[in-house]
């Protein structure tokens, strides 16, 4: 079971881009591989570094804070950060962030026993403007580029 989050620029801005010669695009699918880079890593700070105030156990020996109903997961065996992904999609023009992890859907959107530890399509909704702002940078150079 995948969870992932797209994000793709506005339709005109994406008709735009299809309609770059072949180098122009070069710059715009640089700035989508920057911003995947970006996203995935703030992803995983979200797991690894974030704020906690759930429950704190003990399981052999060692103590664990885990996240609380609606924080990012907390990294516990580092199975979940080492799973996030990113890769381009739409002619390298888009990008795809997620996990591959049963439990990364299941921490993303809950279960009936356990409430959500959203941090995908917080992250992706996080970065979309950045993302867009790359994309019309890249635009306007390429623009430049062929003139």
């Amino acid at each position: 079971m995948k969870v992932s989050a797209e994000i793709t620029g506005t339709k005109e801005l994406s008709r735009q881009l299809v309609a770059l010669p072949d180098m122009a695009k070069q710059l715009v699918v640089t700035g989508v591989s920057l911003t995947g880079e970006e996203l995935r890593n703030y992803m995983i700070e979200l797991i690894t570094k974030g704020p906690r105030s759930g429950v704190l156990y003990v399981r052999g020996g060692v103590s664990h804070r885990a996240s609380a109903s609606g924080e990012p997961p907390k990294k516990d065996t580092g199975q979940l950060d080492n799973s996030i992904f990113h890769r381009q999609i739409n002619a390298g023009m888009g990008l795809e962030v997620g996990s591959n992890l049963k439990k990364a859907g299941y921490l993303e959107d809950g279960t009936k026993h356990m409430d959500k530890r959203p941090f995908i399509r917080p992250a992706a909704k996080r970065f979309k403007p950045v993302f867009i702002a790359r994309l019309k940078a890249a635009l306007e150079a390429a623009k430049k580029a062929i003139s």
